[in-house]
């Protein structure tokens, strides 16, 4: 309970700060190395992790240095050394810089206003997009599908197989406008867009099959065009299309100020949350005890008689005698 006045100060301090300015690549040009660079694919929570320079808000000085940074090393938290490998990790991404990210800054440029040389060139223009949780699964069926992903690239680059075919990547994690536009609430997901972004079909791994040359394959022989693609008042055209532009464009200011807040922010708020919650829908109701109230019956006098009667004429013996005690009618035998 104590903890809530600080964790939404906290929270509140957070919000206003400055936090650091996202930078990331333009994508591959030839002579360029194929290996991820933390600038273009580390994510916006290991980002703020490295802290700036020049004076700006930095996350690393705050956890490694001052009061908060002594309550650490008091605890036997060594925060110089998980910082170091969180960033190690962000940087260790299975990710071809050759296939541009796409991002909520940049998808109307590349995708939605894309320059063409001819009406051809338009028309045949397909964007094979991976959605991809790698970010924060270093392993799973995420990781295992962008390895494929990356491997199907290289083939249709060594066969000049798919020269109208432009390839990319939405870390679902960081991108939340066009994610929510184009109602993608889970990953890894494979998207086919074509007409500029408004013809969409979306496939799961499984479907196609998370093998490099299945993915190759289920492009050259256009088995995409197998598939429906997305219609409906939500989707691009639909009647409703507007109402989820707007809800898109209100995540993704929701998404910049909540990235600014850090993990371990999050669990002590949710702890203190939760704690709250507990404590008000669990509270006992206040019991009272009753006094108990007792009322003596009165005694048949006449009955109580015939009953002695009874009893003297058949053995003899054994008669009730009635009397008073404490205020309360007794019988008892005799």
């Amino acid at each position: 309970m104590r903890l809530i006045p600080v964790t939404l100060f906290c929270a509140t301090f957070i919000a206003f700060a400055n936090g650091e300015a996202f930078q990331y690549s333009s994508g591959w040009s030839p002579g360029q190395s194929t290996k991820a660079t933390p600038s273009a694919n580390t994510p916006a929570s290991f980002k703020a992790a490295r802290g700036t320079s020049g004076g700006q808000f930095s996350w690393t000085s705050l956890l490694t240095s001052g009061p908060i940074g002594k309550l650490f090393t008091s605890s036997g938290i060594n925060m110089t050394e998980r910082l170091a490998e969180a960033q190690r990790q962000a940087n260790d991404l299975p990710w071809d810089d050759r296939i541009p990210m796409i991002r909520d800054d940049n998808f109307e440029q590349l995708i939605f206003n894309e320059t063409f040389a001819t009406e051809e060139e338009e028309e045949s223009r397909l964007w094979f997009l991976m959605v991809t949780v790698t970010s924060s699964q270093r392993t799973g069926s995420s990781a295992i599908v962008d390895q494929e992903f990356n491997e199907a690239y290289n083939i249709s680059l060594n066969q000049n197989s798919l020269p109208h075919v432009r390839w990319g990547r939405i870390d679902y994690l960081n991108v939340t406008r066009l994610t929510t536009k184009w109602a993608v609430w889970r990953a890894p997901m494979l998207i086919v867009a074509k007409d500029r972004g408004k013809t969409l079909r979306f496939f799961h791994p499984q479907e196609i099959g998370a093998k490099a040359h299945l993915l190759h394959t289920f492009l050259v022989e256009e088995i995409w065009t197998r598939r429906q693609s997305w219609t409906g008042p939500w989707a691009p055209g639909g009647s409703r299309e507007d109402l989820l532009d707007k809800f898109a464009i209100f995540q993704e200011k929701l998404y910049f100020y909540m990235s600014k807040i850090p993990r371990w922010l999050y669990l002590i708020l949710s702890g203190s949350l939760g704690s709250l919650f507990l404590n008000l829908f669990h509270r006992k109701k206040p019991t009272t005890i009753k006094p108990v109230t007792t009322q003596s019956k009165p005694i048949d006098v006449t009955s109580v008689q015939q009953e002695n009667a009874a009893r003297a004429g058949s053995s003899g013996v054994g008669t009730i005698r009635e009397g008073t005690r404490n205020g309360k009618a007794t019988r008892s035998k005799w």
